[in-house]
């Protein structure tokens, strides 16, 4: 083998003669209808991270630069961020983008082509620095060697006329190769035909079509299901169209399935400088054979494929961008379609990685990472900009990927997951409406409301927002809105206009389902709950089914409570609210599917209800068991740990103390101007599961806005162990026994349910006081256990 110049005797290149040209067989490999599309990421990005992007993307589809794209990001170990934005196509009709949707590459074609020539050079087929004339006599006389064709250094023009590309495939490559020559050999000029050249010497040394070429040496050895030259018809549904093709008919048609590079499509679609259709994450598997040798190149080919020359590599983009993060061993390719494949081994050593990683965990390897924009802005009118969008993803990539959170490797399926696998199939042909917010998103982060607007075949008519709106970060009334031309109601607005927080029965009327989408906590008193009863109660009238796609309960897997997650006594009749709407404990260890199906038993509403359930979650798991990303269903439950504190926490809301609402640590926290935490703290009890602390904050939220509490601090330190209501009831008598004058208790009952406790709560000890009410907590056990979906 030799990559370099060789001395010695003639190249084996020039004593070769030109091979016949094999055929590839029509459709002569497996056809792929579908692929996974909610593969478990290696890791999660963080979720300011994900936003960032959502948010560039949908800007650019907004501004009509594009009508939709895949974006993926990833490492050496596998995808971090992958996610379906905007439309498939908009004419003849508008149609969802997807995950595994397949795109005309365009110039990317040329990094598999460079790949190719690499492995011809492997394997003695060819030399980097020979002449090219007796495998392209077309081009003979002028020194020009492959290394020159791939770093676009040979001397030949950019393209040639459309006419040198009429009649036979094998007469148009030699037409269109004695024209190509411009000169000098030496000078940067980028070159379409460069790469055609390639192409056609890799089948005259080869004697294989570089169709069976790709499948045979790349997607083969990568299992590669979705990338290949002239793809089939069987694979159309799957492809982006790309634009009206003004050369070939009266009227155009629409380019779809066909390479949109008219010199290449009048080549039969395979050529060395385009037509390579691929998906996105086809290309993440090839990004992943360039980072490290393997089943594509060796060691010292990578160390070629790099080598740079006027910011060249042999084949790939090396010219740096102003204000992009990758290090400076990055390398990719373009392609006019709307196309970009990026690929850094040394993407850890990025400025902009290197600022993140000094704050990341001690010991965290530095990523070898990739980022893949695929999209076709050329549609439908061959317009369209696409590189403000690729610049975007290079300042950001290098670093979200950087500072990207390692998941667990449990398989938790959450309701939506389930519906997607199954293509929402359950829901075809249906008018629904959606109950979500912002944690209303499948494991792989997409939004739910956009999954059923984009699925096939289900209407999505209108969506409901609960409590703190559908971004989840409002506090008090919401107001009706609308989202992307969808109409938004509010199912949390004043009183004022009717008194009821359920969908009002206009909104009901033409729909066939209620789907709710929301991320319960757990907590007899969170207002989700609550909301879905409203759902089925309103539902029902109307005659219209609800649907549930659920969700772990995050803190059903913690806390030393009586049985199955349960704690707390069940509410007193007489402090019914819209936070108490039914007779519960504080914790009722029920996913919010559960709960559904055991209200609709106790309250006697005919509505009817399908759970969508989901796989792989069992009641003893922790939030941080599941691989799940956390992602705030209101504004004051930030993390996992504030989750699990919160049922405790909250029960002192409806008293003059702060819970650190309007700090950085909601409910994580407590104080008031007036508390004495060293004696607060002598007065706890044990708790096991916690570490708690003296401390002090100003909250920006009332109570006490603006004044210096001094407080306790609450850090979890077994949270399978902890039990927020034994931390509460700890409270709430430490409260009574320290501060009886200071504390305003005259509302505390209706958070914490139960005046027996209430009033006992100076007089008794801990464990007497955790221990009221047995009786009605057995019985609503005895009631709930028909209706639990889950282990």
């Amino acid at each position: 083998m030799c990559l370099l110049a060789c001395g010695g005797p003639e190249p084996a290149l020039r004593e070769r003669e030109p091979a016949p040209r094999v055929e590839i067989a029509p459709e002569p490999f497996p056809v792929v209808e579908s692929e996974e599309t909610d593969a478990v990421p290696v890791a999660r990005l963080r979720l300011e991270d994900e936003r960032a992007l959502d948010e560039g993307l949908r800007a650019a589809i907004a501004r009509g630069h594009l009508p939709g794209a895949v974006v993926l990001l990833g490492d050496a170990h596998g995808t971090v961020f992958r996610r379906a934005y905007g439309a498939r196509s908009v004419v003849p009709e508008r149609t969802p983008m997807r995950e595994d949707t397949i795109f005309d590459l365009a110039s990317v074609t040329k990094v598999f082509t460079a790949v190719l020539v690499l492995q011809a050079a492997e394997n003695d087929e060819l030399e980097l620095d020979a002449p090219v004339d007796r495998a392209l006599p077309e081009l003979a006389g002028h020194g020009i060697t492959p290394r020159d064709l791939l770093t676009h250094h040979a001397g030949l023009r950019p393209v040639t006329p459309l006419s040198d590309y009429e009649g036979e495939r094998d007469d148009a490559i030699r037409q269109a190769l004695s024209n190509a020559w411009e000169g000098p050999r030496g000078r940067y000029r980028y070159s379409d035909l460069s790469f055609l050249a390639l192409g056609a010497m890799l089948e005259r040394v080869t004697g294989i079509g570089l169709e069976v070429l790709l499948q045979r040496r790349i997607a083969e050895p990568l299992g590669l299901r979705a990338t290949r030259y002239a793809p089939p018809a069987s694979w159309r549904p799957r492809i982006a169209p790309t634009e009206f093709a003004a050369n070939r008919g009266d009227p155009p048609p629409m380019i779809h399935g066909e390479a949109n590079d008219p010199r290449a499509w009048r080549l039969g679609g395979v050529a060395g400088h385009a037509g390579i259709f691929g998906s996105a994450d086809d290309l993440a598997r090839f990004a992943r054979g360039l980072l490290e040798p393997g089943p594509l190149l060796s060691a010292a080919s990578l160390r070629a494929l790099r080598t740079e020359r006027g910011g060249r590599g042999l084949g790939v983009d090396r010219s740096p961008r102003r204000g992009e993060a990758w290090s400076p061993e990055a390398f990719g390719h373009g392609g006019y379609t709307g196309t970009w494949l990026w690929v850094d081994p040394a993407c850890g050593t990025s400025a902009a990685a290197l600022r993140f990683r000094a704050t990341s965990t001690p010991g965290t390897a530095l990523p070898r990472c990739y980022a893949i924009v695929l999209s076709h802005r050329v549609h439908p009118d061959g317009a369209g900009e696409v590189a403000p969008l690729r610049s975007a993803v290079g300042r950001l990539a290098p670093a979200m990927v950087a500072r990207a959170r390692r998941s667990p490797q449990a398989n938790v399926r959450l309701g939506v997951d389930v519906l997607r696998a199954e293509g929402f199939a359950r829901l075809r042909g249906k008018r629904v409406a959606l109950v979500t917010n912002d944690a209303g998103r499948a494991r792989d982060g997409a939004a739910t409301w956009e999954l059923l607007r984009d699925a096939e075949g289900v209407s999505l008519v209108r969506l409901f927002a609960p409590e703190h709106g559908l971004a989840a970060d409002r506090e008090g009334h919401i107001g009706d809105d609308e989202l992307d031309g969808i109409e938004v109601r509010s199912l949390f607005g004043p009183r004022t206009e009717g008194g009821s927080r359920r969908p009002a029965p206009d909104a009901l009327v033409g729909l066939d389902a209620v789907v709710i989408d929301l991320q319960d906590v757990g907590a007899r008193f969170y207002t989700y709950a609550s909301t879905t009863v409203a759902v089925l109660e309103a539902a029902a009238e109307a005659g219209v089914a609800v649907w549930i796609l659920d969700r772990p309960n995050p803190i059903a897997g913690g806390g030393a409570r009586d049985t199955a997650g349960v704690s707390g006594p069940v509410t007193d009749d007489d402090v019914r609210s819209f936070v108490n709407y039914h007779p519960l404990p504080v914790t009722h260890g029920l996913s919010l599917g559960e709960l559904a199906r055991f209200m609709v038993d106790a309250r006697g509403i005919e509505a009817e209800l399908e759970v969508v359930r989901m796989q792989g979650w069992r009641r003893d798991m922790i939030w941080a068991d599941t691989g799940l990303r956390w992602t705030p269903p209101s504004p004051n439950l930030r993390s996992p740990d504030a989750v699990l504190l919160y049922p405790g926490v909250a029960l002192l809301e409806s008293t003059n103390v702060s819970v650190g609402r309007g700090t950085e640590r909601p409910f994580e926290q407590v104080g008031a101007p007036w508390m004495d935490p060293e004696r607060i703290l002598a007065e706890l009890g044990d708790v096991p599961g916690v570490a708690i602390a003296p401390t002090s904050f100003q909250p920006s939220a009332r109570p006490h806005r603006r004044a210096r509490c001094a407080g306790l601090a609450f850090t979890l330190t077994d949270r399978r162990a902890f039990d927020p209501v034994r931390l509460g009831v700890a409270l709430v008598r430490a409260l009574a026994r320290v501060h009886p004058e200071a504390w305003e208790t005259e509302r505390l009952v209706r958070m914490v349910g139960d005046a027996a406790l209430v009033e006992g709560a100076a007089t008794s000890d801990l464990d007497g006081l955790m221990a009221l009410d047995a009786e009605g907590r057995a019985a609503f056990e005895r009631a709930a256990a028909p209706h639990r979906l889950y282990r």
